[in-house]
């Protein structure tokens, strides 16, 4: 029945009228729109959620393995800085290091969930029998990446920054 109006209320009245008299029970499309829209949303913030604490989390990772290889290369930083190579250009050697793990991590993590989430479409389509389709998410995807590099950059400057500024002696030492 299509009521011109406050569709829920409409469906209230008749859902009083008919459950009482004859023990129907009436289904609004306008009130399971909303109750799926609160779904589509409610899950959305959660995803979202879930992506910030992995982001977080990988981007300590990320400083912490970036700091470690700093460390473990002191002596090639040293050497590459006494024959004259400056600051920037170890960092931008640093920067592209952890920039091209972060974007292939992007990438190969984006692919396995692509790859899920359409095994999980066509898997749902055949229990249920109903033909699905499947719309990746492009704008989310180049925002990932774009994160990746972010964070990628942030990693290389955080653990470099220190190091770099002391003096060759000081870094050949280990001091």
């Amino acid at each position: 029945v299509k009521v011109s109006g406050d569709a829920r209320e409409t469906a209230n009245g008749v859902r009083e009228l008919l459950s009482l008299r004859y023990g129907l029970g009436v289904e609004c499309a306008e009130e399971e729109k909303r109750e799926a829209e609160a779904l589509y949303w409610g899950t959305q913030a959660l995803f979202a959620l879930l992506l910030a604490v992995a982001v977080a989390i990988a981007f300590f990772g990320l400083v912490a393995s970036m700091a470690t290889a700093a460390i473990e290369r002191r002596r090639e930083i040293g050497i590459l800085k006494a024959v004259g190579m400056r600051r920037k250009s170890l960092q931008k050697m640093f920067a592209a290091e952890a920039v091209a793990l972060t974007v292939s991590s992007g990438a190969l993590g984006g692919g396995m969930g692509f790859l899920l989430a359409w095994l999980f479409i066509v898997q749902a389509a055949l229990l249920m029998e109903v033909p699905a389709a499947f719309a990746p998410p492009w704008i989310t995807f180049a925002a990932t990446f774009v994160i990746c590099s972010g964070a990628g950059l942030a990693a290389a400057w955080l653990p470099t920054r220190g190091l770099l500024k002391r003096p060759v002696a000081e870094i050949l030492r280990g001091a």
